[in-house]
């Protein structure tokens, strides 16, 4: 009972242990350096163009 109780947090979690690891695409801003989400058109921390 208890392991189906910890299956189910880490569930709702949305945390992956063991399994394949997601790639997540980063772009950096030519402007400050910081890293923005992939879809971003203007950089979150500069307000530049990306």
């Amino acid at each position: 009972m208890a392991g189906g109780m910890i299956k189910d947090v880490l569930h709702e979690a949305d945390l992956n242990l063991g399994g394949k690891p997601e790639k997540i695409i980063m772009l950096k801003c030519p402007a400050c350096g910081t890293l923005n989400e992939e879809n971003s058109k203007f950089c979150q921390e500069c307000g530049q163009k990306i």
